[in-house]
């Protein structure tokens, strides 16, 4: 008599999908050159995240973050175009120790006849952990003036890698002083 035995072995990847509130961030700029008829303006930028996030359900680390880079805006008629890099210096806990890294922006914005002002941009950087992929996302956003110094902006953001949330949004109000 004569027995064998098969063995069938199936593996499934599983996806994990977290949502809530993230991180909050604090922007500071400061205008070094105004905006000339040749030149652009450049703006030296101050970052600091707030630790706003869950960081139980993996939304974030629960560590200050703090950065500095430089910034270049120019107007070119009813469009604007603009585009930073900041590097960070994350907070480091038990749980997560990340390197530092830098972010990079790129957006161009239209001005319209109203208070509104409609643009997109590309957003991506290097990745704080090492062997995760580098983010990159793309952002619609709307901006509306309230005032000489207040502006608001709804955005809609679709991330391009797996480092960059699926789908995400922000309300973002602007102060000049």
């Amino acid at each position: 008599m004569n027995m064998t035995s098969t063995t069938t072995s199936t593996a499934t990847l599983a996806t994990v999908s977290t949502e809530g509130f993230g991180d909050s961030t604090l922007n500071i700029d400061l205008t070094l050159l105004g905006d000339g008829v040749q030149t652009p303006k450049l703006l030296t930028l101050l970052y600091a995240k707030l630790p706003t996030a869950d960081k139980d359900k993996g939304l974030g680390t629960g560590e200050f973050d703090w950065g500095a880079g430089l910034g270049l805006s120019k107007k070119l008629g009813i469009w604007t175009t603009y585009a930073e890099a900041l590097y960070i210096t994350p907070g480091t806990s038990q749980t997560y120790d990340p390197s530092p890294y830098w972010e990079w922006l790129a957006a161009l914005n239209y001005r319209t006849g109203s208070n509104l002002r409609p643009g997109l941009s590309i957003s991506g950087g290097t990745a704080p952990f090492a062997g995760a992929a580098d983010p990159l996302q793309i952002k619609a956003r709307l901006g509306i003036i309230g005032s000489r110094n207040i502006s608001y902006s709804l955005s809609l953001i679709r991330g391009l890698s797996e480092s960059s949330p699926d789908w995400g949004g922000g309300l973002f109000a602007y102060f000049d002083f």
